[in-house]
């Protein structure tokens, strides 16, 4: 059966698993059911970005289940087609694979990669190679220099250890069978969660050693979580090889020429255009590594300290990169960010999964005290009366007298009813030493 993995990155970088699938073909249809049960299970938030392979079925799905997502291919799952597609013709150019690559990677614009592509095409006689031209019609959807403006967590999924595809290859096979496949997908979630606590460990355990007296790594070190830091450390260093060759402004912003000597060979470097403004505090470089990455470029580097400016701004310094996000109050900001632009949950089930999330900073902070919990306990009664009592007036709980009996049931109570369902509930909030349990709303709805 085909196998589909909702995989992310966490705040090492590491893969991080957000939910399979086993369908029945790989048809539009199927994908549809797909990404419409998944957005389901993710409160319907839809993905800013997402990277399929290259798939028609796929792409169609994705563009009436997310309008609004910014869809790229893999890249690594493209580039390995090239040898299969142009097997005898690359056997016989040797040159061809290196100077694709070459193109594909190292245009930092669009137009850059539209002259070296026509070129390539020229200098080859592949003008009429038909799946060269599919892959052209593409080109917005897996060419970098078309993406660098979106964030994708710096999943370009170049190399074959970033593959989606390449995820469960240590653990899954075509003969594995449906219960050893819960069992090792069980088994793939506890590696991942021993991977990302030994990582939060060794981040808030062990300080980096610094490489170079600039202050942006000594910020860096600071901030970010140790494997990102390592990411901003090559950085960095990058600086190193990097000088202002000309300096204009524009009004309020200032334009540096920032070239860079990747090796000996390459005597006139390669230039990159950074702009700055002072008075809002923005930069930005046309390689648009922060847009793609979510951290700053040695070349913006460059311009900063060239302009009297010692460390990164707040604003470019991600909180999804920082040691911070294990910090109970990311997750609130975000929440309340989300409420903010109207992403409020419409369905039982986000308003559940919702008030779950938002719920953990109560208990979080109520129980660092016997003050607080004491607090948070009173509170949490009179919220709990309250929403019975609106609950009750709307008719919410008027359900068939089997399904309480199905479900309000314990040990020590037994509720067949709703009005002694109301009542012991009642009784629980009134006595604070009487630790019933109190069923959840939402399990009437199961």
């Amino acid at each position: 059966m085909p196998f589909a993995s909702f995989v992310g990155v966490n705040h090492h970088g590491q893969l991080v698993l957000f939910g399979c699938a086993l369908l029945a073909d790989e048809t539009k249809e199927s994908f549809v059911w797909l990404f419409k049960t998944w957005l389901e299970a993710m409160s319907a938030w839809p993905p800013k970005a997402i990277i399929t392979d290259q798939n028609k079925a796929i792409k169609f799905a994705i563009m009436e289940v997310f309008p609004e997502s910014r869809h790229r291919f893999c890249l690594w799952h493209i580039l390995e087609r090239v040898s299969e597609k142009l097997n005898n013709f690359c056997k016989a150019n040797l040159t061809f694979v290196d100077k694709l690559h070459d193109c594909v990677y190292n245009s930092l614009t669009v137009d850059e990669f539209e002259m070296r592509w026509d070129q390539l095409i020229k200098d080859f006689k592949l003008g009429e190679h038909t799946w060269l031209q599919t892959l052209y019609e593409d080109r917005q959807q897996w060419v970098p220099a078309y993406l660098k403006d979106t964030f994708f967590a710096g999943m370009s999924t170049s190399q074959q250890g970033e593959s989606v595809n390449s995820f469960f290859d240590s653990y899954l096979s075509e003969k594995t069978t449906l219960n050893e496949f819960l069992d090792q997908y069980e088994m793939t979630l506890e590696n991942l969660y021993e991977k990302e606590a030994q990582a939060d460990f060794e981040t808030l355990s062990i300080i980096p050693s610094l490489k170079t007296p600039s202050p942006f790594e000594k910020q860096a070190a600071s901030v970010y979580t140790n494997e990102i830091f390592k990411k901003i450390q090559l950085e960095v260093l990058g600086m190193s090889a990097c000088c202002i060759s000309n300096v204009q402004q524009e009004g309020a912003i200032t334009v540096y020429i920032v070239k860079e000597w990747e090796d000996l060979e390459m005597l006139n470097g390669k230039d990159y255009k950074v702009m700055w403004n002072g008075s809002e505090v923005r930069i930005s470089c046309i390689c648009h590594l922060f847009e793609f990455k979510g951290f700053l470029c040695r070349h913006a580097l460059v311009a900063l300290i060239t302009s009297g400016v010692p460390k990164v701004p707040s604003h470019y310094i991600l909180k999804r990169w920082t040691k911070e996000m294990r910090n109970r109050h990311v997750l609130d900001d975000f929440l309340i960010e989300q409420a903010c632009n109207g992403d409020r949950p419409k369905t039982m089930d986000q308003r559940y999964n919702d008030l779950c999330q938002r719920s953990s900073r109560f208990a979080e902070e109520g129980s660092l005290s016997e003050e607080s919990y004491n607090i948070a306990l009173y509170e949490l009664q009179r919220a709990v009366q309250k929403l019975l009592i609106v609950n009750n007036s709307n008719g919410r709980l008027s359900q068939p007298r089997e399904q309480f009996e199905k479900v309000a049931s314990s040990p020590s109570n037994h509720c067949s009813t709703q009005e002694s369902w109301q009542q012991m509930g009642q009784e629980v909030f009134e006595h604070m030493g009487a630790c019933q349990p109190v069923y959840h709303t939402r399990e009437f709805y199961q």
